[in-house]
């Protein structure tokens, strides 16, 4: 998949994001859905840090903002990221690409389920990056994400 194309690859397994709003890349009409595969294609990371919901550090693995925007070609503004059980942040894409946000697809070695907060997590490295231990960055790290509007 090329991150320069107008259209990306289309989905052949079960589509876990879906991108909408002001993006350049898609794969479906005003739409770019991805499945688990699609994104692990883009390139993973891992990430050891702690968070408000977890014990200890906890590695995550998943894939970081800054390539996901790349992939539906966003380089600026605001995303509005939409949980499953209906819960929304707004979070600058710079987030993304300066404080390293990562969409985090598992969590000690196994993939995210609903359950545990799956199946993407928005993570921030807070670990490596003190000062974003900030309530801010709280209600920006959503969890069950299931689309995000790119405004």
């Amino acid at each position: 998949m090329s991150a320069n194309a107008d259209i990306l690859k289309a989905p052949e397994g079960k589509v876990i994001l879906t991108i909408t709003g002001n993006i350049k890349h898609t794969n479906a009409p005003g739409e770019a859905r991805f499945d688990r595969e699609m994104l692990e294609a883009l390139g993973m990371v891992s990430i050891d840090t702690e968070t408000y919901w977890t014990d200890g550090v906890q590695k995550f693995e998943g894939v970081p903002g800054k390539l996901l925007m790349e992939a539906v070609g966003v380089t600026e503004g605001k995303l509005q990221i939409h949980a499953l059980d209906k819960y929304k942040a707004k979070v600058p894409v710079e987030d993304l690409i300066k404080h390293r946000a990562t969409i985090m697809l598992k969590n000690m070695g196994e993939y995210l389920t609903v359950a545990k907060k799956g199946p993407l997590w928005l993570i921030y490295p807070i670990d490596d990056e003190q000062k974003l231990l900030k309530k801010q960055i709280n209600s920006r790290s959503v969890w069950q994400i299931q689309t995000i509007e790119v405004l």
